[in-house]
């Protein structure tokens, strides 16, 4: 598994005229050197594939209905490693909980069809976002964040005894599917109006 780390970046510390740092998202590893940047919005989405975050908020902004403020109750990921027609691929299940703090512009009450499409909104979200940081980390940055390799060493170990030492090469052409399930746990939400 390619490990990350915090990346910091130095800021104005206004009130006391000096420079500060600052968490600003994370750094890739690859074979133990920097091979990209991940911004924060991107860092949460790997922790959302990873199901390793834990008391985290997050607004998202769903067409349609605006911003739309979550408390994550839980997350959980599952992944599924192997061969399909004797090529690899890795899928990877996101299960996720949430609580609803606000909608912008939102009625004080939502009909179950309105959280219903909240509901689908939030899925088709994640799975935008989640799919395509996984095409970037596997496909672009070639960096095995999630431990695919060793999954693939577990479940088909004679295939990946045959490409182990060109794993670099192999890793970008695993086709790769994020599904994610979202759950919405209490829809008891501030309505907050946000004029244009």
């Amino acid at each position: 598994i390619d490990p990350v780390a915090p990346a910091l970046s130095v800021v104005d510390d206004e009130p006391k005229e000096a420079k500060g740092v600052q968490i600003s998202g994370v750094a890739v590893m690859q074979d133990d050197r920097i091979c990209g940047y991940l911004d924060s919005s991107e860092a949460l989405m790997m922790l959302v594939l990873d199901g390793n975050i834990k008391q985290n908020e997050i607004n998202v902004p769903l067409e349609g209905i605006g911003n739309v403020g979550l408390y994550f109750v839980k997350c959980d990921s599952k992944k599924n490693v192997g061969l399909r027609d004797g090529s690899p691929y890795a899928d990877i299940a996101v299960s996720l909980r949430f609580d609803i703090n606000e909608i912008q512009n939102a009625p004080q009450e939502l009909t179950p069809e309105e959280l219903e499409k909240i509901r689908q909104g939030l899925e088709l979200y994640f799975e935008q976002s989640c799919d395509w940081l996984l095409g970037k980390l596997t496909h672009e940055m070639c960096s095995d964040v999630f431990g695919i390799g060793r999954e693939m060493m577990m479940r088909e170990t004679a295939y990946f005894k045959s490409v182990s030492d060109r794993w670099r090469e192999i890793l970008p052409t695993v086709a790769t599917h994020v599904d994610v399930e979202v759950q919405l746990r209490r829809s008891g939400h501030e309505s907050v109006q946000i004029s244009a």
